[in-house]
């Protein structure tokens, strides 16, 4: 059974989806929320997925600003950063950090890189993602960062998330656009909708996964 198919989260979308409006509240600070959820991840699958979203997204070839930008947009604001040595890039390198340190306290020293056989990149669907990104691209345009005071709205986010899909990976890309459209709470179409749940079981989703934008259809 694959590591989501309870989940109607994982990885770096599911950690974004942790920092509500309140999340300061309860935290000295945003490591500190990334650790404690590791804490409570007693099995390595999803605290793999994590290190492996955040890890491939440090090193990718996207720029700071676009790094930067899916993670604001993916947590509707309440945790943004900014382009530079506290943005996006650094954001990601330390919550790889975080995931790797309790991935060794799981398994011991080596175990980290040893446990990466979750695999969340899957080029044959890459096309279809694509489409369906740029199909929404008027909706991101009119739904993200509505109601931000503080930072800036990201512009041609749709062009951030196909160069993602391109270069990481097409459902790390696809995972972003639910998160951001649910984080948004953007609603779809049926057809836009039904693209999504073909796309879901080809990433092999269980039931939970896009129940929140299937509760938003339009």
């Amino acid at each position: 059974m694959p590591i989501w198919e309870t989940e109607f989260d994982f990885g770096i979308t599911g950690i974004a989806s942790d920092f509500h409006q309140d999340w300061a509240l309860g935290f000295a600070d945003a490591g500190s929320l990334v650790a404690e959820y590791l804490a409570a991840e007693h099995g390595a699958p999803l605290v793999c997925a994590l290190e492996l979203d955040a890890s491939s997204l440090a090193r990718s070839t996207l720029p700071d600003s676009w790094l930067s930008d899916l993670w604001n947009a993916s947590t509707d604001g309440y945790h943004s950063l900014s382009p530079g040595s506290s943005g996006g890039r650094a954001w990601m390198a330390e919550v790889a950090d975080l995931a790797q340190q309790r991935l060794r306290q799981l398994h011991g020293p080596g175990e980290a890189e040893g446990h990466r056989t979750v695999q969340t990149a899957d080029r044959r669907n890459l096309a279809d993602v694509t489409r369906l990104i740029e199909s929404l691209a008027p909706h991101l345009e009119t739904s993200v960062g509505r109601y931000w005071r503080h930072i800036a709205v990201p512009r041609n986010l749709h062009t951030t998330l196909v160069e993602c899909a391109d270069v990481v990976s097409p459902e790390l890309a696809f995972r972003f656009l639910h998160r951001i459209l649910v984080a948004g709470s953007g609603g779809v179409d049926s057809e836009a909708l039904a693209t999504m749940r073909r796309l879901g079981r080809c990433f092999d989703y269980g039931e939970f996964m896009l129940s929140d934008i299937e509760s938003m259809a339009r």
